[in-house]
């Protein structure tokens, strides 16, 4: 059972205008992300150079990377997005509070692990946000992220499949909408705070009519 997510806190809202000025971001450029701490778990270089595929084929799209350093620093990153002459299209915020400000800033998130990803709670916040996530085939996410429902799967450690997805979405808005919607939907009915409590309910129920409780 995974946590729930309060969906009064995380939901859709219009993009904070003085945050994206402040991170130099124009309101009308589509943004795709990656948010949580910068550690090797998370594989952020196949971010960044899945980040430069999507650039030859939308060169206005900014790319967004928002966390604490960890194992993983932004040295490292915008080494990596030098290379690639991509480094003027990413945006590095380092952690941000609260986070659901930051997500409200992006139209597309990215979730591109290699490994861990037990919860995702960051994808369930993007979700009850309303955005479409892109993510690896780790652990809990194709669980969550259903391939062509509400967002894609790609191939952990494989920037071209990750390119794929994030492609797919920026070249078709109405598939972003729809996963927005399903997104929306999934959180209110399924990963909710009530509905996980619900949940944890009916497993208690289970157990103790197999094996009644005794002082």
């Amino acid at each position: 059972v995974l946590g729930g997510i309060d969906d009064t806190l995380f939901k859709p809202a219009p993009k904070p205008a003085r945050l994206l000025q402040k991170l130099g971001i124009n309101s009308d450029e589509t943004v795709v992300a990656i948010i949580g701490r910068l550690s090797h778990n998370k594989d952020l270089p196949s971010f960044v150079r899945a980040a430069k595929i999507v650039h030859e084929v939308h060169p206005q799209v900014k790319f967004l990377i928002s966390g604490d350093p960890f194992s993983v620093t932004v040295a490292d990153l915008q080494k990596i997005a030098a290379d690639l002459d991509i480094l003027s299209r990413i945006v590095f915020t380092g952690r941000h509070d609260p986070v659901n400000e930051i997500i409200n800033c992006i139209d597309i998130g990215v979730i591109a692990s290699k490994d861990s990803e037990a919860i995702t709670r960051i994808g369930l916040e993007m979700m009850a946000c309303g955005k479409p996530v892109v993510a690896t085939d780790v652990n809990v996410l194709p669980e969550i992220i259903r391939d062509g429902v509400n967002g894609f799967i790609a191939v952990r450690e494989d920037p071209h499949d990750l390119a794929t997805g994030i492609i797919k979405l920026l070249d078709n808005p109405q598939l972003i909408k729809k996963f927005s919607e399903n997104n929306i939907k999934d959180v209110k009915t399924r990963y909710n705070i009530p509905a996980v409590a619900r949940k944890i309910a009916d497993i208690y129920r289970q157990i103790a009519e197999k094996q009644p409780y005794e002082q």
